[in-house]
């Protein structure tokens, strides 16, 4: 729905582990840097650095960049820091740093109409 309908922001994962690097491309093909936001959807066992931690009654494991469920491997949430979203679009070449730094900053203030106030 995010890449078709008018008036919709698009929000993805820059982790490389959530959403492919090639989706990514997608979207910003679909709905251009002014109308998808970074986010970062993180759990509280990122900026914890690798290890066990929790999420709620489950066994986490944190290794190479992703949470993953301890008894099965799957993939149970997202560590990224914002700035990491930034630097992966960046090294991915799929924007510039002044984009990247936009679809983190003012394209998310635009998506809840505060635009006017922050994110600039």
């Amino acid at each position: 729905a995010a890449l078709s309908l008018e008036n919709v922001f698009a929000e993805v994962i820059c982790d490389g582990h959530h959403v492919h690097p090639a989706a990514v491309e997608v979207v910003l093909k679909s709905r251009g840097t002014d109308e998808t936001v970074l986010i970062t959807d993180c759990m509280r066992a990122g900026g914890q650095g690798e290890g066990d931690s929790r999420l709620g009654e489950f066994e986490v494991v944190v290794k190479d960049g992703a949470a993953r469920l301890k008894h099965n491997g799957s993939l149970a949430g997202s560590i990224l820091e914002l700035i990491q979203a930034v630097q992966h679009l960046v090294e991915w070449n799929l924007a510039t740093l002044p984009n990247a730094l936009r679809m983190a900053s003012l394209a998310p203030a635009r998506s809840v109409g505060i635009d006017h106030i922050c994110g600039q």
